[in-house]
């Protein structure tokens, strides 16, 4: 790791990141695009969940695509185990979340969507 002054005060983008690279010379930032005066440069701390970003570097992203989140569902609609599924308090918010943001056929293994 190299500390490199003012660089941290780049914006980050998940979907765009101007070229930076060590030159004998010094740090060099290249822009992936035109830039007009006062329009941003980027940087990208790579594919991070937001629960890193904000460990790491302090500050999440509203429309992050490669925040997750994990759900335990260690029981499925077909296993009879129905103790289980009642023995969960958040058993209803779990498949709610599967359905809205699944639909496919992991949902239709755990619940009736």
């Amino acid at each position: 790791p190299v500390l490199v002054p003012l660089a941290d005060m780049l914006n980050h983008s998940p979907w765009q990141s101007d070229a930076s690279e060590f030159t004998p010379d010094g740090f060099e930032l290249l822009a992936e695009t035109d830039k007009e005066e006062g329009e941003p440069l980027f940087n990208s701390y790579g594919r991070r969940t937001n629960r890193e970003l904000l460990i790491s570097y302090g500050f999440a992203l509203l429309d992050n695509p490669w925040d997750w989140v994990s759900i335990s569902l260690p029981w499925s609609k077909s296993s009879g185990d129905e103790r289980a599924r009642a023995a969960d308090p958040l058993m209803t918010a779990k498949l709610a979340l599967l359905c809205h943001y699944d639909g496919g056929d992991v949902a239709k293994i755990y619940a009736s969507c």
